[in-house]
């Protein structure tokens, strides 16, 4: 399963993204790394909604934001008929230029989930794409473009991302359970 949308934000959820979320005063956290110690790729990140590390499903919120996001999701999943039993994860990534041509290729969770990218941004040099692979980590599912707006689905499979070239490539990361998987 894939899907690409380029057409389920309404025009406020798009102003809401352009004024707040990628203005001036929303709040960007550093990490050192984005999958493990040891891959070298810092980028800031904003987490909505907690994983449920070790079973744990209670508390999860972490910002505020969680309703306006929680509800982008709910507009995709309504334009392209998914039916979805729980939301995961939430977390908003912003990556910059680095040495590094790729993230870690890797899965969210160690079980079966559904993913959901939603880019911010535009890469106007032709970098900043997802790579989406296969269980050997080597055959390429697909390759995304960044494109402002645009969201993809998939089933659990790996993946990674090339960092920009300059600017920064935001892209909203969901990670949920569908009814029937």
């Amino acid at each position: 399963m894939f899907i690409e949308d380029k057409n389920f934000l309404n025009n406020e959820q798009k102003k809401h993204l352009k004024n707040n979320v990628l203005g001036d005063n929303f709040p960007w956290y550093w990490s050192d790394h984005a999958v493990n110690e040891k891959d070298g790729t810092g980028y800031f990140s904003h987490q909505v909604l907690l994983r449920p590390d070790g079973g744990t499903y209670e508390n999860r919120i972490n910002s505020s934001y969680y309703d306006f996001f929680e509800d982008i999701f709910k507009s995709f999943c309504k334009n392209n008929n998914l039916e979805y039993k729980e939301i995961l994860r939430i977390c908003l990534n912003a990556s910059i230029s680095s040495k590094q041509k790729e993230s870690i290729i890797h899965k969210d969770h160690d079980f079966p989930c559904k993913h959901m990218l939603i880019y911010l941004s535009d890469i106007a040099d032709n970098i900043g794409h997802t790579y989406i692979y296969e269980k050997d980590k080597k055959t390429m599912f697909k390759k995304i473009k960044p494109e402002m707006y645009k969201g993809v689905c998939w089933d659990w499979k790996y993946r990674s991302a090339e960092p920009p070239s300059m600017g920064r490539r935001v892209v909203i990361v969901y990670t949920f359970i569908k009814i029937k998987l």
